[in-house]
């Protein structure tokens, strides 16, 4: 059984959206038969992945704490698109991977192999 860490963010103190976010994140693992191991929520602004938060969920991978790293979506990790795959890769790095709710094609596939999907995609 899949391990994750779930991973809620808000660029605005805002403790109601990141129980909805958490909330959202458990019934999705829970649905998709994955374990929680641990949850990260934190309150910054998305400009730059050099985050507390980012840092802690990370390291949940490398401990194989968790093995997925679950978001609503990719924006919370950041706003910066070669940052975002920067972490990802990071993840992938680890051996583990990154799911985004708000598109299931994601669902478990490894950053790595995410990317190069993308990246065979654009260049057809």
């Amino acid at each position: 059984m899949k391990k994750c860490w779930l991973y809620a963010r808000t660029a605005h103190k805002d403790d109601i959206a990141l129980a909805f976010q958490i909330e959202k994140l458990s019934d999705y693992a829970n649905k998709n038969n994955l374990v929680i191991a641990g949850i990260t929520a934190e309150s910054v602004t998305g400009l730059s992945c050099n985050r507390v938060g980012l840092k802690e969920t990370l390291q949940a991978i490398r401990s194989n704490q968790a093995d997925t790293v679950l978001v609503t979506d990719l924006s919370r990790i950041g706003r910066s698109i070669p940052d975002v795959i920067e972490w990802q890769s990071k993840v992938c790095e680890e051996g583990g991977a990154v799911v985004s709710m708000q598109n299931n094609m994601f669902t478990y596939m490894k950053t790595c192999e995410l990317l190069k999907l993308c990246f065979e995609q654009r260049c057809r």
